[in-house]
């Protein structure tokens, strides 16, 4: 099973021990890629999970894929602020009816 971390920011060796204790597998990195032996996807995919939440909660996701999983960075999204278009019309001008001109 490879996790690819190539996105993962923070220090390798603490998320590769923190997911040796999960897992209770032997773990080898290489450049930005974790071997892990002899688990299933789900079972990593888990403790994948648990770990990058336990390290930096809401800053990154999981993507699964067969024999593979890769943690990716979450976008942050800018809200645009709105602009008003103007100021609303007067009464007069929405409610003809309840104004009529002379």
């Amino acid at each position: 099973m490879n996790v690819d971390v190539s996105e993962f920011e923070e220090s390798f060796e603490e998320f590769s021990n923190l997911m040796q204790k999960k897992l209770k597998k032997k773990i080898v990195i290489k450049k930005n890629i974790l071997q892990v032996e002899q688990v299933s996807t789900s079972k990593a995919r888990d403790a994948l999970k648990q770990t990058l939440h336990k390290l930096e909660p809401n800053k990154y996701r999981v993507i699964s894929k067969t024999d593979s999983l890769k943690v990716k960075k979450i976008k942050s999204k800018s809200h645009k602020n709105k602009k008003s278009g103007g100021t609303p019309p007067s009464a007069p001008q929405s409610m003809p009816y309840f104004f009529p001109r002379s």
